[in-house]
């Protein structure tokens, strides 16, 4: 698994740790919870949840501060991974 698949993974494990936010991500990007578990590992959804992450600010920094990992490194990963998903497609 890649560095940046391994970021989405775990910025997606953090996003699942807040109600609040999942609801938000999940009504925001369209994703319902049937697409969210068969999705786990592909990366349109490491895209998704790495683009909903960097598009709201206080989420990047909180999920970066939780990470351990410097916001740029997110938005790093979002950039490699959206990449490579237009690259699938």
């Amino acid at each position: 698994m890649h560095d940046s698949e391994t970021i989405a993974l775990r910025a997606l494990t953090w996003l699942l740790s807040d109600e609040d936010l999942t609801n938000r991500f999940m009504g925001l990007s369209g994703i319902d919870a049937d697409s969210l578990r068969g999705g786990l590992g592909e990366n349109w959804l490491n895209a998704a949840v790495l683009t909903f992450l960097c598009h709201h600010e206080p989420d990047l920094t909180a999920c970066s501060h939780a990470l351990d990992m410097p916001p740029q490194q997110l938005v790093r990963a979002a950039k490699a991974i959206n990449g490579s998903w237009e690259q699938d497609t």
